[in-house]
């Protein structure tokens, strides 16, 4: 449902799509992505985190737009570190 609504954006091109925070990290190394969407809370066994994708974002040119239905301290707190803007629906 997420790639179907960046899919159905003209101006968009979707290059890549991962499963979790390790794969994300690989494909942004090979893709070189512009932009790197990136749901806070995917599921990950891979020991990787998104702070980890943080700091490979250091290393390129991509731009992180970071997603969460979250809104609790702890998810504020780490899109705060990623410098994120809020943008809520009440």
């Amino acid at each position: 449902m997420r790639r179907a609504l960046l899919d159905s954006q003209s101006e968009l091109m979707v290059i890549g799509e991962a499963g979790d925070f390790a794969q994300t990290i690989r494909l942004m190394d090979l893709l070189k992505p512009s932009v790197v969407v990136m749901d806070l809370h995917v599921r990950d066994e891979s020991r990787v985190s998104p702070t980890d994708v943080k700091a490979q974002l250091g290393k390129g040119a991509s731009l992180l737009l970071a997603i969460s239905i979250w809104n609790d301290p702890d998810t504020v707190a780490l899109a705060d570190s990623f410098a994120a803007s809020k943008l809520l629906k009440n």
